[in-house]
């Protein structure tokens, strides 16, 4: 375990060395320290690999089967759900396992199923946080009850004076850290950090902490504040996968959408989809209308499909699935923006109006014409309007 090396997901990234900076230099930094660590944080090793390959670091989080680890998402992909891995709490080079190996249960690795996709680790950047579900060790006990647990803290802003971050570096030619696997120790500030899409990666808003030297390997490390009741309140991770430099670390915001996986690794089901956006986005929601606009969807029994038109002119169809699934399944862009539907569409209602089983669209648009569109459907989209009456001469 000491000569432990990375896993892809900790390798640099295409043009840049280990450990150089991922953009300009921040301007106040605080100091970090190597340390042995703390029983409740630890580390991931491939089980199959005689624990050569170690990446990322986790937090054992307080749950009623006393087995979950809260980590950042980036670090594990598709595949990783059929390996064999295992959680090493207190990993640190003196004493490699003081508390024993911990499996991680294959196929128990939950995270939101929009940032597991491909592509997702950039069109979801504020999910960045996972939680993974251990196996006893070999004597029978379980991780929380061998080492305790934090709890996690949702919504407490971001304004911390005092918060301490932990992370695993790995450095290939420091001797600092190589083959040393002492984590590091740093407390800062935290604060809030906002930034626009860019490179393809889609911005937000994330909490920010300036500690030297958290390279490549820190990710899923924890954000932790309130000294004997700690609350653990983030993970390195989010904006390109935990920070610009070595010097400055993210992660993504811990609010409702890290509760919905929580609840979802204890109940042992994979979170549900979550295709409709946040509310911020449903200000610009111009009208909505419901019907059956995808009727070859994923399920059988599909549910009523949800029809919305955008301030901007988009027009967008949430599909229904069934009952037992509980939720919209799809979205299915029908039209982008566009001028015309953003100026002049007043009003959108849906319904048989054609006899065919499916929903179609009638249209009232400013000037008074009203338009019906037959059957729209998530293949063909809104077409072949009909102009059904002008409500000014009627």
């Amino acid at each position: 375990m000491a000569q432990a090396v990375p896993v892809d997901e900790d390798q640099p990234l295409p043009g840049q060395t280990a450990g150089s900076n991922r953009g300009k230099a921040v301007a106040r930094t605080s100091p970090s320290h190597p340390f042995e660590g703390i029983k409740e944080v630890g580390t991931f090793f491939w089980q199959d690999s005689d624990l050569k390959y170690r990446f990322c670091a986790g937090t054992v989080v307080p749950s009623p089967d006393e087995d979950l680890v809260l980590t950042a998402a980036h670090c594990f992909d598709s595949t990783d759900q059929q390996k064999k891995l295992v959680f090493v709490p207190k990993h640190h080079r003196a004493d490699p396992k003081p508390y024993g190996l911990f499996p991680i249960k294959v196929g128990q690795i939950y995270a939101d199923p929009r940032y597991l996709r491909k592509g997702g680790d950039h069109d979801y950047t504020d999910l960045d946080f996972a939680l993974l579900k251990t196996e006893p060790r070999s004597d029978g006990k379980k991780v929380q009850d061998v080492v305790g647990a934090i709890p996690i803290g949702y919504g407490t802003g971001f304004d911390h004076p005092k918060t301490r971050v932990i992370g695993y570096p790995w450095l290939p030619d420091d001797d600092k850290y190589e083959p040393h696997q002492d984590p590091l120790d740093c407390t800062s500030p935290m604060k809030k950090f906002t930034t626009a899409s860019a490179d393809d990666w889609k911005g937000g808003t994330f909490s920010q902490i300036d500690c030297d030297g958290y390279v490549r390997g820190t990710s899923g490390g924890p954000f932790i504040i309130g000294g004997d009741h700690p609350q653990v309140i983030g993970v390195t991770g989010g904006w390109q996968t935990g920070g610009h430099s070595d010097d400055t670390s993210y992660s993504a915001y811990f609010d409702s959408d890290l509760k919905r996986i929580y609840d979802a690794a204890v109940a042992g089901k994979m979170p549900a989809p979550v295709v409709l956006p946040a509310a911020s986005t449903w200000k610009h929601a111009k009208d909505i209308a419901s019907g059956y606009f995808a009727l070859n969807g994923a399920v059988s029994d599909d549910r009523m499909d949800m029809f919305v038109l955008w301030s901007d002119g988009e027009l967008t169809i949430y599909r229904g699935a069934d009952k037992g699934l509980n939720y919209f399944d799809k979205e299915i862009r029908v039209q982008k923006a566009n001028k015309l539907w953003a100026d002049h569409a007043k009003q959108v209602v849906a319904g048989d109006f054609t006899g065919d089983n499916g929903s179609d669209l009638l249209v009232l648009w400013s000037d008074g014409e009203v338009t019906l569109y037959p059957s729209v459907d998530e293949s063909l989209g809104v077409r072949n309007g009909i102009r059904t009456a002008m409500l000014q001469g009627m």
